[in-house]
């Protein structure tokens, strides 16, 4: 894989990458991502690892982060004159929808020697990340929105290793807690606002 920069001539291959462009400090996109391969498929695998052909981003050496995310059942239903099928991702390993994401950015983050992981979240990727990175052996500090839903709340402190509220403007992207600096410089320290690279929904 290799990172680029949208607005800049800055590419490099993954491994190496910083988390934002160094000439603009934009986020950066990946390329050069392995093809869908049927045949790579791991039928031996359950969830998202049976693609792990195609999801490049646990270090050699490094043991896999799992809680056995994905594989959650499809329920047959009609709505509206159409037959579909409901995806129940409230059956995750951390109630989270986003756990498939947490996953495969932890494995990536751990494999870059990353030691905290900082978010700021209502509720569903708080709790996933928090509990992916306890499962890495990273630290993670997850700050929540005074306004953050009330039944989210209660999974947060249980899970996060350090959490704090923060005000946020209603409807508004709210502003990054002041305590980021200080946590930067003094650990490795990617603040996520969403998930990279890309991972397989299964």
């Amino acid at each position: 894989m290799i990172v680029y920069c949208p607005t800049s001539s800055f590419r490099c291959p993954a491994e190496y990458s910083p988390l934002r462009c160094p000439l603009t400090r934009a986020p950066l996109e990946y390329d050069e991502i392995p093809a869908f391969d049927v045949q790579s498929v791991d039928a031996r695998e359950t969830g998202i690892w049976r693609y792990a052909a195609m999801l490049p981003v646990i270090a050699a050496g490094q043991k896999r982060v799992t809680l056995g995310e994905g594989w959650t059942p499809l329920v047959h239903d009609e709505w509206a004159g159409m037959s579909l099928q409901w995806k129940i991702d409230a059956l995750m390993p951390t109630g989270s929808y986003k756990d498939r994401g947490v996953c495969v950015m932890v494995n990536w983050l751990k494999g870059q020697g990353y030691e905290v992981l900082v978010d700021d979240s209502s509720g569903n990727a708080g709790a996933s990340l928090a509990c992916y990175a306890g499962r890495a052996g990273l630290r993670s500090i997850i700050y929540v929105p005074h306004n953050a839903p009330e039944p989210k709340r209660p999974r947060l402190p249980s899970t996060a290793v350090n959490w704090s509220k923060y005000l946020g403007r209603a409807r508004k992207q709210p502003r990054p807690p002041k305590p980021l600096p200080r946590i930067a410089a003094k650990w490795p320290t990617p603040r996520m606002p969403g998930i990279l690279p890309s991972c397989l929904a299964r």
